[in-house]
């Protein structure tokens, strides 16, 4: 007879899918630390109260659970999907307010647009995959 382990992951950056009980590799998850992710945004911003906000939305959507596959995903692949579907939104955003005799995209959603395209070179530049 085997004992099942009831694996518990715990917080050391050293060890991120190693059981604190058993261990054993297991799961693949990785913990995060919201804030170190927070800083991270913070730092990278010009804003801190649209930085914050982006926090907030950001966690909100990918909630407080752990990553699946940290070690594994290719995070460059899933960068560039999210640049390219927000480059469509935006654009179809344009092409949705002509259909209905209105302006085009607004001064801010350019900008957006266009630092959208400066985000997809600069992942380029600065990246290894």
């Amino acid at each position: 007879m085997s004992i099942v382990c009831e694996h518990s992951i715990g917080n050391d950056p050293r060890h991120p899918t190693t059981c604190l009980k058993c261990g054993r590799e297991v799961s693949g998850r990785w913990l995060r630390d919201l804030g170190r992710e927070r800083q991270l945004i913070v730092r990278a911003s010009k804003d801190q109260v649209h930085s914050e906000n982006l926090v907030r939305f950001a966690q909100s959507r990918s909630g407080l659970d752990s990553v699946r596959m940290l070690r594994s995903r290719s995070f460059h692949t899933e960068v560039r999907e999210e640049l390219a579907d927000a480059a469509n939104y935006l654009c179809w955003l344009d092409d949705q307010r002509h259909i209905r005799g209105e302006d085009g995209l607004t001064a801010g959603e350019l900008a957006c647009l266009h630092h959208l395209t400066e985000a997809w070179r600069w992942l380029h530049v600065g990246s290894e995959d």
